[in-house]
């Protein structure tokens, strides 16, 4: 994530069910002094597109399963990884 510009401070959501990956994920982003926002995939639609408004993540990652739903929540100048 270092190499894609993610510095301390930057607010990095996480959109994953429970599981080594998600711990993996969110102790690369706390080393980086980044802000984690834990996501639920569970979350619908409208709730997801307004945790992305309000907290304007610079970056999204996802488990593959949920990335369309991602996608359909249309964040503007976030990238998804």
């Amino acid at each position: 994530m270092r190499g894609l510009g993610v510095s301390k401070g930057d607010v990095i959501a996480l959109l994953a069910d429970d599981g080594v990956d998600f711990i993996v994920n969110a102790l690369a982003v706390s080393a980086l002094g980044a802000i984690l926002l834990p996501l639920n995939p569970k979350y619908g639609l409208a709730e997801l597109s307004l945790l992305f408004e309000e907290a304007q993540p610079l970056f999204i990652l996802s488990d593959a399963s949920v990335q369309e739903k991602v996608r359909l929540c249309n964040p503007t100048s976030v990238t998804l990884i």
